[in-house]
């Protein structure tokens, strides 16, 4: 779960405060970590032998939920037509509770998988992310309106995402043109996208300050991630893409994995926004 702190806001912040009146603290679950909120989460630390600095961090959530850290993760995939054809509903019995389907890439790109893995998907259960593959050379209008056209009236669950790996014309076309196509599709959807890539892209990008406005989906295939400025935690972490892994329901294929860093109760009320 990310770390949270005084001035931070969000459907996380809704999860804590409603921790925190399940621990018997006065505090109003409005989404602003504010004065009340920071004097309820020192009083859980007083009372839970926790070092009292009001910030929220792997402690202090693992003392709240009653789960370990390391523990506490709900399990996702995301897929292309890489993957071949999926029986969602045995994927889901094995375990994973999330996914991310790529829709869309460039201008007119479609993917031919994505129809059926975001209906079948949402038919079994998912909590459901819809991707885009950018090419920061094309015309980010366009590539916004290929996207939305393939989602029609249904976002999904969780926000959409940007999936932001190839460099293409300069540094700061690039920038310009993603935030173009943010701005587009978070008008459309009512939710600010997942921006998606790798730590070492972000630094190629400078590590641009707007960043920290959208969610961090990270890919690192690592034991944690290393999370790039100026983010200071992610959502959603793609933790290893192995075709070895046997996944029931999936065909012998190469596979991308992803975490989240919390309870699915906690996944549950992120993805209501």
């Amino acid at each position: 779960m990310e770390t949270l702190q005084i001035g931070d806001q969000g459907p996380t912040v809704v999860v804590l405060q409603l921790d925190l009146q399940k621990k018997g603290k006065a505090v109003v679950a409005d989404g602003d970590f504010g004065p009340q909120t920071l004097a309820a989460v020192q009083a859980f630390q007083k009372s839970a032998g926790l070092t009292i600095d009001g910030v929220v961090g792997p402690l202090t959530w693992a003392a709240l939920t009653g789960v370990s850290p390391a523990n506490q993760s709900v399990k996702g995939l995301d897929v292309s037509h890489y993957q071949g054809q999926i029986d969602w509903n045995q994927v889901y019995a094995a375990g994973y509770f999330f996914m991310s389907a790529k829709a869309t890439e460039g201008v007119s790109v479609v993917d031919d998988t994505f129809a059926y893995n975001w209906a079948q998907a949402k038919a079994a259960g998912f909590i459901r992310s819809a991707y885009h593959f950018f090419h920061p050379s094309e015309d980010p209008t366009a590539q916004a309106n290929n996207f939305l056209a393939q989602l029609g009236s249904d976002f999904g669950e969780l926000p959409v995402a940007l999936d932001w790996e190839v460099h293409e014309g300069t540094i700061q076309q690039e920038l310009d043109n993603a935030l173009i196509w943010l701005d587009i599709v978070e008008k459309a959807t009512g939710r600010k996208p997942f921006l998606y890539s790798y730590c070492d892209y972000f630094n190629d990008l400078g590590n641009a300050s707007w960043f920290a406005n959208y969610p961090l989906w990270i890919a690192a295939y690592t034991s944690a991630p290393v999370i790039p400025a100026p983010w200071t935690s992610y959502v959603l972490w793609q933790n290893l893409g192995d075709a070895n892994v046997t996944v029931s329901g999936m065909p012998a294929s190469a596979k991308d994995f992803d975490l989240y860093p919390g309870s699915l109760a906690q996944l549950q009320a992120y993805a209501k926004g």
